[in-house]
């Protein structure tokens, strides 16, 4: 019992010693934290090394795609209404609109050389799968339109063919065409799919364990692995660009935030920590950065980061 009460005395002599310590500290973040202009900004943590808030307009830009040439962001923006395309270069700087329409055009995904954009529009009454090629201006091209829900399009490394998404009355199911719509083939059960960098799987979203967890598969529809096994919802799954890692949005500690998993090492890596949903991560064609899009200020904008992962 002495050692019990000499403890708690040390401890009471030693909490009065620290006490105006404390409170210098504490005066101090808060004078540091009045210079931050962005409101509800994120505070790097060691997985960070750097965070930019790229949009900062009113109106809500999301779903960021970095040309392969590392040169454009295309993304999409309610900036006049609706939800259309818009590009930019890679810091979101005089965005030019590349699609209108009064419908809700989504889901941007380039072509390998860089000179066109494929993209999902419920322009037809229905979702279907629609291409813009930059040098012409409003001018868009009908690639899938067979009265379905299919959407999140992505096109092969070599630029001959294109994976996507089908949702009816709740059942998923992925599909593979040829880049003209042609050789239409389903080749498992999932939504919003990503070609590796090879070409050789294909990275999905699928919810037949009855939350959403990540999957590839190859291209034929064999070899079908499961990444993520989680209770929570593991979504957006994009590969890095040597194929080694995949960044993806997962609410597994409360809300969502960016992860990262080394398939090789087999190392999770949390990114993000903020009460503001982060979501539809890409990395950029370099590898350095990765582009989301965040809730964090109050308001659905475009963001990038430059992960600490080794």
């Amino acid at each position: 019992m002495r050692c019990e009460l000499r403890f708690y005395l040390q401890r009471f002599f030693f909490l009065i010693l620290i006490f105006p310590a404390i409170l210098f500290i504490i005066g101090c973040f808060h004078f540091e934290s009045g210079k931050n202009p962005q409101r509800g900004a994120f505070r790097p943590l060691d997985s960070i090394r750097e965070l930019t808030r790229l949009t900062t307009d009113l109106s809500p830009d999301s779903k960021p795609v970095i040309s392969p040439n590392g040169r454009i962001l295309s993304f999409v923006s309610g900036k006049h209404g609706d939800h259309d395309i818009f590009i930019t270069d890679t810091m979101a700087k005089n965005p030019r609109q590349i699609t209108l329409s009064s419908s809700l055009d989504n889901n941007p995904a380039w072509t390998p050389n860089s000179k066109s954009v494929l993209f999902d529009s419920d322009r037809l009454g229905f979702r279907a799968i629609f291409k813009k090629n930059l040098d012409q201006e409003r001018i868009t091209y009908q690639i899938v339109a067979r009265g379905s829900n299919d959407f999140a399009p992505d096109v092969s490394p070599d630029g001959k063919a294109i994976v996507f998404g089908n949702l009816i009355l709740g059942i998923e199911s992925l599909w593979i065409a040829d880049l003209d719509g042609t050789n239409l083939t389903q080749i498992g059960e999932g939504i919003c799919p990503e070609w590796a960098p090879d070409g050789k799987k294909i990275l999905f979203v699928s919810s037949k364990g009855g939350n959403s967890d990540v999957w590839f598969v190859d291209p034929d529809g064999s070899n079908l692995n499961q990444i993520t096994v989680d209770i929570a919802e593991d979504i957006d799954p994009s590969w890095s660009p040597d194929g080694k890692k995949i960044v993806f949005s997962s609410n597994r500690t409360g809300n969502f935030d960016i992860w990262v998993l080394d398939l090789k090492a087999d190392r999770l890596t949390q990114l993000t920590h903020h009460p503001g949903d982060d979501k539809s991560p890409v990395w950029s064609p370099n590898g350095k950065y990765i582009y989301f899009q965040s809730l964090r200020a109050e308001n659905l904008d475009i963001w990038r980061l430059i992960p600490i992962l080794e």
